[in-house]
């Protein structure tokens, strides 16, 4: 190798072991931090008191909470990962083949504790419809299949 190949040789690689560190520190700062984050708690709203009444099934807990002055607030608790990534809660009493509109309350995910408000007036019951499949996951009548009150 010839003295100037040499220097120019040398400069590159004082050049990179100046530069990739730099480079890599910048690449890490630039990563979002919700990718590496944690999820954030305000997803979850408080739970109304007092449990009007408990469905037990076999995929879930769902609990029916608060009162017709604060509001209900219909609460799931998975057992198990449901099925369906997501499911929509609707109301029961609507019969869409008749024209009339569904109210849709919200949405529940595959995993964790969700907590979804329903109003002061409670309809006749409660859907968990998959809205990919087009099927009904649940159907929740807290009238009659329900245990009343606090059950543990």
């Amino acid at each position: 190798m010839i003295r100037p190949l040499r220097r120019a040789h040398f400069l590159a690689w004082c050049a990179l072991a100046l530069l990739l560190p730099v480079a890599f520190t910048a690449a890490y700062q630039a990563i979002p931090r919700s990718v590496t984050g944690p999820i954030p708690a305000r997803s979850i709203q408080d739970a109304r008191d007092p449990v009007v009444s408990t469905l037990d099934r076999p995929a879930a807990l769902y609990r029916l909470r608060g009162s017709s002055e604060i509001g209900y607030q219909i609460e799931v608790v998975p057992k198990r990962p449901l099925r369906s990534a997501r499911l929509v809660v609707q109301a029961s009493d609507a019969s869409p083949e008749a024209g009339e509109s569904t109210r849709l309350f919200g949405t529940v995910g595959a995993r964790g504790i969700t907590r979804i408000d329903v109003g002061r007036e409670l309809p006749a019951g409660f859907v968990l419809r998959d809205p990919i499949r087009d099927e009904i996951v649940e159907t929740l009548d807290f009238a009659t299949d329900a245990t009343q009150g606090d059950a543990p």
